[in-house]
């Protein structure tokens, strides 16, 4: 006796379809791997990103350190400078008192 075709069951059990099963299980699989392998390398980026964030920010640390120092360096060379200055200007003064009292001395 024949039997008609069971479309969804014959179709489903043919040696095509399981053969096409197992490729598409083999697929999911590869794209299982795929997905891992890009979750571990967004891992390592992040990880290289937040090594990169902390050499950065120790390298403005540092040159904020450096910058302030290079301000306050500039602050007492003024300083110094306008110190000499006012030293310079009342050095010339007693210089002239001195020349003005060796004058009249002789």
């Amino acid at each position: 006796m024949l039997r008609a075709p069971v479309w969804p069951l014959d179709v489903a059990f043919s040696p095509t379809t399981r053969a096409m099963a197992s490729k598409d299980n083999t697929d999911s699989q590869g794209e299982d791997t795929d997905l891992a392998k890009a979750f571990q390398e967004i891992a390592q980026g992040e990880r290289q990103a937040s090594a990169i964030e902390n050499n950065l920010t120790s390298l403005e640390k540092k040159l904020d350190e450096l910058l302030a120092r290079a301000n306050e360096d500039q602050k007492n060379i003024q300083s110094l400078a306008n110190n000499s200055k006012v030293g310079s200007q009342g050095d010339s003064a007693n210089t002239k008192e001195a020349t003005s009292k060796d004058v009249a001395e002789k």
